[in-house]
């Protein structure tokens, strides 16, 4: 029995229950072809309006295959073949920064990898032992970024190296350096740890505490070298001043200009029986003399030169008085221990 095609409505017969009858070009053939020429004319139609657009980061659509594994354009999409070749030189990459066990054969001072040295080339290693004398990776020289030797235990075990291969430096493994500097032990505080080109040291730099503040004396005063939590203050005094100073002294590099003498009085002074006179002095006396007149003698005038007396008597045929001339710190101290009228004609006192 014939039957139609569920999308174009095609006549289709049934071999077994059609095979009988005559062939129909009409219906077997050419309405059907007019149905197929009406549907695909309807489908050229609706076609011709599909605009399909190149695929961008905002959009989808039309979009180019590329095997480049190093561009950067945004309108194309790898190939499987791009995605093999990243994924192999990722896979060699991993190989070159995995961080390498020293191999058979290898001492303290000789190491060996499985590595292959090429120019730029980086690898890593763990040490299994401190190093002792100058270093070599599988037989090349392994030197400091600088170019020189690593110190005998620059090289510390179980600690992780990072180095390079340089050929046009001779062909040299250099340590990438994960710490830089000139610092020795002495440079830093002591029971402090610190690294440097040479390696991983520990500081003896002493702690002396707090600075506090020095006050000069007649004598050299030593802060000893190390390390002050704080300033060390030098007590300064507004009277170190050259006028200040006797001439012919220096002190802390200030050279006086100060007299070294003074005259007293600039007249006659009485002292009372009994009495005391201070005279001060712009600097503590070590010599002085003084003409004094005192009136119990026949003959007054009488002059005498001090240092470290402290008194002086006056004799005479009729008697004898007893005058008292001490210092104590920039003064002059003159007692009349009589009970006659004294006078102090003149005084010079002297600072050396």
């Amino acid at each position: 029995m014939a039957s139609n095609t569920p999308k174009l409505n095609l006549l289709k017969k049934n071999p077994a229950t059609d095979g009988n009858e005559t062939f129909n070009i009409k219906t077997m053939l050419n309405d059907n072809w007019d149905k197929i020429d009406v549907a695909v004319g309807d489908l050229q139609e609706a076609v011709q309006d599909i605009h399909v657009p190149n695929a961008t980061l905002a959009q989808a659509g039309i979009v180019q295959l590329s095997n480049a594994t190093n561009g950067t354009r945004e309108n194309v999409a790898a190939t499987e073949k791009a995605v093999k070749m990243v994924n192999d030189s990722v896979n060699v990459h991993l190989a070159d920064i995995a961080i390498l066990n020293p191999i058979t054969g290898s001492t303290e001072n000789a190491i060996f990898l499985n590595f292959t040295a090429a120019q730029n080339k980086k690898g890593s290693f763990k040490a299994t032992v401190n190093n002792t004398a100058n270093v070599t990776i599988n037989n090349i020289p392994f030197l400091k970024l600088d170019g020189n030797q690593i110190a005998s235990g620059g090289i510390k075990s179980g600690k992780v190296y990072d180095f390079y291969y340089d050929e046009a430096s001779g062909g040299r493994f250099f340590i990438l350096a994960k710490a830089s500097g000139n610092a020795a032990a002495g440079d830093v505080l002591a029971g402090k740890t610190f690294s440097s080109d040479d390696g991983e040291f520990t500081g003896t730099m002493p702690n002396r505490g707090a600075g506090r503040t020095v006050t000069p004396v007649t004598t050299d005063q030593i802060k000893e070298a190390g390390y002050y939590s704080s300033d060390i203050t030098i007590k300064g005094d507004s009277n170190l001043l050259p006028a200040n100073i006797v001439q012919g002294k220096t002190i802390f590099g200030v050279t006086g200009k100060a007299s070294n003498r003074y005259r007293f009085p600039s007249s006659e002074i009485e002292i009372p029986p009994n009495s005391v006179l201070n005279v001060p002095l712009p600097f503590t006396p070590i010599t002085y003399f003084i003409t004094v007149r005192h009136f119990a003698f026949v003959a007054p005038i009488y002059t005498k030169i001090f240092s470290s007396e402290s008194y002086f008597s006056i004799d005479q045929s009729s008697g004898s008085a007893k005058i008292d001339i001490f210092h104590s710190s920039n003064s002059l101290i003159i007692k009349n221990n009589e009970s006659e009228l004294m006078k102090i004609i003149e005084g010079v006192a002297y600072a050396v």
